[in-house]
């Protein structure tokens, strides 16, 4: 108990160091000199915002935003606070039997309440189904909301636990990659991923696991192998000792030099992994010509 209040004493004043570093007057006093200059910025954003719209408008565009609106406003009105669903949303959700939904992670808001426009599941009948990984969502910047997926996730039992409505399947099995790719990837997620960096815990139940069993390479080809950790010292002692053109690099561009060094090799025509795809390949093109084909 003592070593719990003592994490949160610990916690709070490191919170009061990242927020409440000055006094409240003080605080305050930075807003209000401020506040001409935000306000300026906000009227110039709704103005460039409202020109960008007439602009499109006028030649008769729209971008990917402006459907999810337009079709929000077609599907769904508010009444009194309260959302009232059109009568072009009934008409659409009795014409769809299925509602599929592909990289569900991304989703947001705007595109949640379509969804529901759109389905039977107002009407009590789920007729949603949803694929997704949590674990891909890289969308945020463009508001995606993961926890729509995630709160589904951690409701929904699995199935075949129940005969209700809801449930989850979970699907293990990956069909692109070969098992010692898989395997590599598994170990390093053990360790690294958890709900507070993927917003998921990675354990067996969440892990890939080889799928597809691929055909034997050409004799003589050169195909898979174990993961590999390519690291660059960039520190600034290991920096010095490079020569005079290698030290022009930054770290990034001496990153790149070494997977684009690593790649060229695994590409090489007689000795990378390449060589059983192309030798493939160029038997296939010559069947092609053989038989006239393009």
């Amino acid at each position: 108990m003592t070593g719990c209040r003592n994490r949160v004493k610990e916690a709070v004043k490191e919170m009061k160091k990242m927020y409440c570093f000055d006094s409240v007057e003080s605080m305050f006093a930075d807003l209000c000199g401020t506040r001409e200059a935000i306000g300026m910025l906000l009227d110039l954003a709704e103005d460039f915002a409202r020109r960008f719209q007439e602009k499109k408008r006028d030649k008769n565009l729209v971008d990917f935003n402006d459907l999810e609106h337009e079709a929000l406003k077609v599907l769904i009105r508010r009444e009194d606070g309260k959302t009232v669903y059109t009568d072009a949303a009934d008409e659409l959700s009795m014409q769809y039997r299925e509602v599929l939904v592909d990289e569900y992670q991304d989703s947001n808001l705007v595109q949640e309440e379509l969804l529901r426009a759109v389905s039977r599941e107002r009407f009590g009948q789920h007729n949603v189904f949803m694929v997704g990984d949590v674990k891909q969502s890289i969308y945020r910047f463009r508001l995606a909301r993961p926890e729509l997926f995630l709160e589904k996730y951690t409701a929904y039992p699995l199935e075949p636990e129940t005969d209700g409505p809801d449930q989850k399947i979970e699907l293990h099995q990956n069909f692109r990659s070969r098992d010692t790719v898989l395997m590599g990837i598994n170990d390093i997620f053990y360790r690294i991923m958890t709900e507070n960096m993927g917003n998921i815990r990675y354990t067996k139940e969440a892990a890939l696991n080889p799928g597809a069993v691929f055909a034997e390479p050409p004799a003589g080809s050169h195909t898979g192998g174990i993961p590999e950790l390519l690291m660059v010292d960039t520190g600034a002692k290991a920096l010095e000792d490079l020569d005079e053109d290698a030290a022009d690099y930054t770290a990034k561009e001496l990153e790149a030099k070494l997977i684009a060094s690593r790649i060229r090799r695994l590409t090489d025509p007689d000795q990378g992994l390449w060589y059983g795809i192309k030798s493939s390949l160029g038997l296939a093109a010559t069947a092609r010509r053989s038989t006239g084909t393009s």
